[in-house]
């Protein structure tokens, strides 16, 4: 896909103008013995994604962005799905990228516990500004009560950095309910993270296909 993006942004304090003509390429591969509740499986998707400043674009960058989950089971009613996200974003101009083109992480689909892209470098205690690397990690697994039925325990990690090197990784932990309902599988979580210093309990509400 091609596409003209432009936007006036503010990001810790600090206001910018950019105008991106973005270029991007998705694949992505999914194999399950079963859409709704795969008990094998997994899900693979590569994106790439850049502008350049010689063609109508204020900047130059391109971004790599891999994520990975797989399902097994672990005897008749028990299941395992582990899944990972990494990312980096070249060159290292990140300033002059809208915070939309940034690395910015935290919420339902990646490390829940933490608000929805509540996880990025920031200045100061809240002002987030984005990230140049991303990294996700989770584990989890789900039994099966009685049929369309399974409770299920986690723990995620993750966040976004300058660079690797300086990546802090953030985790939470929780437990939750699964329901197979007509629509797809509807999950409710509840995390807490542990490495934040408030303590945030969260609630999430999430409804789909596990890949």
């Amino acid at each position: 896909s091609i596409a003209w993006e432009g936007s006036d942004y503010q990001a810790a304090g600090v206001d910018g103008t950019a105008s991106l003509l973005v270029g991007q390429v998705d694949w992505s591969w999914v194999t399950a013995d079963d859409r709704v509740v795969p008990t094998r499986g997994h899900r693979l998707a590569l994106t790439l994604t850049g502008a350049h400043d010689a063609v109508l674009s204020s900047a130059t960058f391109a971004t790599i962005r891999f994520e990975a989950k797989a399902v097994r089971p672990l005897g008749s009613r028990v299941r395992v799905i582990g899944r990972g996200e990494v990312g980096p974003i070249f060159p290292a101009d990140l300033p002059a990228l809208p915070p939309p083109r940034r690395f910015i992480t935290g919420g339902d689909q990646s490390v829940r516990g933490w608000g929805w892209e509540s996880l990025a470098p920031a200045v100061g205690d809240t002002a987030l500004v984005g990230g140049k690397v991303l990294a996700v990690a989770s584990l989890e697994t789900d039994f099966e009560l009685i049929p369309a039925w399974r409770i299920a325990a986690f723990g995620d990690a993750g966040n976004a950095a300058t660079d690797f090197g300086a990546l802090q990784w953030e985790y939470s932990v929780g437990t939750g309910i699964r329901w197979t309902s007509p629509l797809g599988m509807l999950r409710l979580d509840f995390a807490f993270p542990l490495t934040d210093p408030d303590r945030t309990f969260r609630i999430h509400l999430i409804i789909g296909p596990d890949l």
